[in-house]
């Protein structure tokens, strides 16, 4: 019996970390580019939220990896300590440019 309570008490060997950073929300949210610059690689989605929303080009799921203003996105709202960020962005209409 000793034995066994020695081997339960063990460290598991491939154990991963819990995460203490969680996502503010899982569903995805709709709103309108209001400005990006292709020079810098970032921009401002406006939301339903009373802040501006960060996205960085990275974070656009479309070949070119730009978005222009007035075009439509969908995207994975995540809050830092920075403020609102887009996260897994994707264009559902295209602004007239």
């Amino acid at each position: 019996m000793a034995d066994e309570l020695a081997v339960s008490q063990q460290p598991k060997a491939f154990e991963r970390p819990k995460l203490k950073a969680t996502a503010a929300q899982v569903e995805r949210e709709q709103g309108t580019v209001s400005k990006f610059s292709d020079i810098r690689g970032f921009g401002f989605i406006r939301g339903d939220h009373h802040e501006d929303i960060f996205v960085h080009f990275r974070e656009i799921r479309e070949a070119e990896q730009k978005l222009f203003p007035g075009d439509i996105v969908e995207f994975v709202l995540v809050k830092n300590e920075k403020g609102l960020n887009a996260k897994a962005v994707n264009v559902v209409k295209g602004a007239m440019h």
